[in-house]
């Protein structure tokens, strides 16, 4: 009992010692109580710069060791508890004993009085011996009664202590099953880690790959595109020299002819605008679709990022 005392006070003292380090706990905030409270049975020690950091997120590392230092703690107290029902039913088992020897004392002389009664039963004090023996008995069966009860509370107070031990001894049995499922979790999101960084440095690969194929594309473009509109001024120059040409013979034409000329010039400069056109959209297209290829890749890449923050932080 004195050990288990002693070791009670020891956990308190350096439970205590380790309180005073929380630097960025102060009295009056509102979780003090609680926090001192673990401290106090050594669940919570604090970070090695002797702050609580509560406003950080718990990792799963840290929470293992919280189970831990719990499972250690309850086991410190399911040790003292023990002690204590184990001194309790040794006194019990003391009391037993004493009670046992006493009820035998008693029934020796229950004998030894019902001796003499037998051999006074025929002088004149027989009447008083027997009320006397009465009294004695009815003391008797009171005494016993009262021992009764007492046995039966000390046995009850041990079948609570039994009852107590069996729940305490479930929650730890619940603690370790929690803890493998916690460690099967941490193995699994490791591995889901590992295949996403390969993941990454796919699509990472993928990307320059596709990010060279548009820069040629690019430039094939933007070289076509130039080529045809050399080609496009070029025919612009050639129908304005054959328009010169329509024009300074137009005086010797006569009208129908020079109305088919001016048709056929308006026709002729449509075409090469509606051309020009479609050169220009063609160019927009293109740079349309680098920009959407583009974008699509950054966000997958930026899609993988997001899950393996969303892993870790989990």
């Amino acid at each position: 009992m004195k050990k288990a005392v002693a070791l009670l006070i020891a956990i308190l003292f350096v439970a205590a010692s380790f309180a005073l380090t929380l630097k960025d706990v102060p009295k009056e905030h509102w979780a003090y109580e609680y926090v001192s409270k673990l401290v106090d049975t050594g669940i919570v020690t604090g970070y090695p710069d002797g702050t609580f950091r509560g406003k950080r997120y718990i990792t799963r590392y840290e929470m293992t060791a919280f189970i831990s230092r719990t499972i250690d703690y309850m086991m410190k107290v399911l040790d003292v508890k023990a002690q204590n029902l184990s001194n309790d039913i040794a006194l019990v088992s003391a009391k037993t004993q004493t009670l046992v020897g006493d009820i035998a004392l008693l029934k020796k002389s229950i004998t030894a009085l019902a001796k003499n009664i037998y051999e006074l039963k025929k002088g004149s004090a027989y009447a008083d011996l027997e009320k006397k023996l009465e009294d004695l008995n009815y003391d008797f069966l009171t005494q016993v009664g009262f021992l009764k009860k007492g046995y039966m509370g000390i046995a009850k107070k041990v079948g609570k202590h039994e009852e107590r031990i069996t729940t305490v001894e479930d929650r730890v049995g619940d603690l370790n099953i929690s803890l493998i499922k916690m460690k099967t979790d941490v193995e699994a999101l490791k591995k889901s880690v590992k295949s996403l960084s390969s993941q990454f440095a796919t699509y990472d690969k993928k990307y320059k790959d596709l990010e060279s194929k548009i820069n040629d594309v690019n430039s094939y473009v933007e070289d076509s595109i130039a080529s045809l509109y050399d080609e496009v001024e070029d025919v612009k120059n050639e129908v304005q020299d054959v328009l010169d040409g329509l024009m300074a013979v137009r005086e010797d034409l006569g009208d129908e002819i020079t109305k088919a000329v001016d048709e056929a010039s308006k026709t002729l400069n449509e075409k090469i605008d509606a051309n020009t056109k479609k050169i220009d959209e063609v160019g927009k297209k293109a740079d349309a679709a680098n920009q959407m290829a583009l974008f699509a890749l950054i966000a997958g890449v930026a899609g993988i990022a997001a899950g393996i923050a969303g892993i870790l932080i989990k």
